[in-house]
């Protein structure tokens, strides 16, 4: 039996000394950009490092020159390795010129073999002199024109020495290329570009190249998105909300980089939004009968519009309150009304806001429509409260915007 045991040992020992190794895992995929002299490309495509152990920039270069078909890289060894030629396009060619690396659009500082690369990476290897290259920033902006945004370049290189205080210029006469889309920076370093909405990402390039085919502005990074507004960011609980009705041009800011959400919402300027809506042809100069609106040139054709369709009216004691701030029960009225006025249902029966510890301060006129606005989740409340009374915000509006079109018009 003894004999019997040691012999299946050895055996099993000596399958795990000829068995094969493990697979090392899988390396990421980036994207990889290899440019010459005159836009000469040598390569454009993704890439899949060898594995996790070789995510380095050295590794995605390596894996670069395991493919078959490809110009050759040639990389120098030790601490301060570089790209020294890609097939024959040596380094110092032209002088000072030398192949450079940009890693999600920014300059390479470190070593190859310490800077690491995760899946989704941009890496563009190109050739050009560094002393001569801007590398602009890029700000993508919705403009207040309808579906506008504005990209401005700045070149980064005149103003990023430390301590100083030189001011950063222009980028002017560049190729930007959006979305394969391309177009010429003019002398503020902006161009214009029809929106496809905030936060959704964009890949954006911006170069300039000289008589000899050098670079002269070199930027290529994926994921810039455009700028809903410098109050609005991703993670604030009115971002989609406002990013939505921004797209569909239902709300404006109050000025380019502003968004204002915690600002009051108006009579006027809801019932406008609810009237370009509906699609009213109105005329600004109509006369509504209330001394106190005035001919604002964007309002007053709405307000009669609603006058005459019952979805608002005066305050009682012969003024309209164009301006007047809105409570969060009043916002809710007007989008009630206007959904009775388009003939989406509007039936209450059976429903109530016994469900809120405030739901008894609703004021009685407005209960139907707080009714009707919480059971299709138009409203949803503070934890346990509706603040009817409370001050109505742009973000409140625009939230509540998303949801009825939404819900009633998707």
């Amino acid at each position: 039996m003894k004999r019997k045991i040691s012999l299946f040992a050895v055996f099993v020992l000596l399958l795990g000394l000829f068995a094969a190794p493990a697979a090392a895992a899988a390396g990421p995929v980036v994207s990889l950009r290899v440019e010459g002299m005159d836009k000469t490309l040598y390569y454009n495509s993704t890439l899949a490092v060898k594995d996790t152990a070789s995510a380095t920039l050295r590794g995605v270069l390596d894996s670069y020159n395991d493919l078959a078909g490809v110009p050759v890289m040639t990389v120098s060894a030790g601490g301060n390795a570089r790209v020294t030629a890609v097939a024959d396009l040596k380094e110092n060619s032209r002088g000072s010129d030398a192949w450079m690396i940009l890693l999600n659009g920014e300059s390479v500082s470190e070593g190859l073999d310490t800077t690491m690369v995760k899946a989704g990476d941009e890496i563009v290897v190109y050739y050009g002199d560094p002393s001569r290259i801007q590398y602009p920033e890029i700000d993508l902006r919705r403009m207040l024109s309808d579906g506008v945004v504005k990209f401005t370049s700045r070149d980064l290189t005149q103003g990023n020495t430390e301590g100083s205080a030189l001011p950063q210029v222009p980028v002017a006469g560049a190729t930007v290329v959006w979305d394969s889309m391309e177009y010429q920076t003019d002398a503020s370093g902006e161009i214009i570009i029809d929106s496809t909405g905030a936060g959704i990402p964009h890949t954006v390039s911006i170069e300039r190249y000289d008589e000899s085919g050098l670079p002269t502005v070199l930027r290529f990074a994926p994921g810039y998105s455009v700028k809903c507004y410098d109050d609005v960011t991703q993670g604030n609980w009115f971002y989609d909300a406002v990013t939505f009705v921004s797209d569909k041009q239902m709300m404006k800011g109050v000025t380019e980089a502003s968004f204002a959400p915690g600002a009051p919402v108006d009579k006027a300027m809801f019932i406008t939004v609810l009237g370009r809506m509906e699609g009213a042809d109105v005329d600004q100069a109509a006369q509504t009968g209330f001394a106190d609106v005035v001919s604002d040139g964007w309002s007053a054709g709405y307000i009669k519009w609603a006058l005459g369709n019952g979805l608002a009216a005066g305050n009682g004691d012969g003024t309209f309150g164009q301006y007047q701030v809105i409570s969060r029960e009043q916002l809710a009225v007007l989008l009630y009304r206007f959904a009775g006025l388009l003939g989406y249902d509007t039936d209450v029966d059976g429903k109530d806001l016994s469900a809120f510890a405030d739901g008894g301060a609703v004021t009685a006129y407005a209960v139907p429509a707080m009714t009707w606005a919480v059971a299709n989740g138009l409203v949803t409340g503070a934890p346990g409260r509706l603040d009817p009374q409370g001050q109505a915000t742009r973000a409140q509006a625009a939230v509540l915007l998303q949801r009825f079109i939404t819900e009633f018009m998707p």
